[in-house]
């Protein structure tokens, strides 16, 4: 091999290990942004979940609330012979 040879590898490989660098720059950005991301919609599912859990709370109380009520009602109503309302 002869010195032009080896000066064209030795090039050709200072030139993809440039490439390489770029490339791994490119790859910390965006990791550096995915983590963001993530670290946001981590927040965002906590919100989601105690947004869901404070649902499932006030359906809970409109659903003892509606049945309370519901039972009110009934004794109210006038019954027939059978048990059932008065049409």
């Amino acid at each position: 091999m002869d010195s032009h040879e080896y000066d064209a590898i030795l090039r050709s490989l200072a030139a993809t290990m440039a490439q390489h660098d770029v490339i791994n720059d490119d790859m910390r950005a965006f990791m550096a942004q995915q983590t963001v991301m993530n670290a946001t919609m981590q927040t965002f599912m906590l919100r989601v979940e105690t947004t869901f859990a404070r649902v499932e709370t006030t359906l809970a109380k409109v659903d003892t609330t509606l049945q309370a009520a519901t039972r009110v009602l009934e004794g109210l109503l006038p019954r027939q012979a059978n048990g059932h309302p008065t049409p």
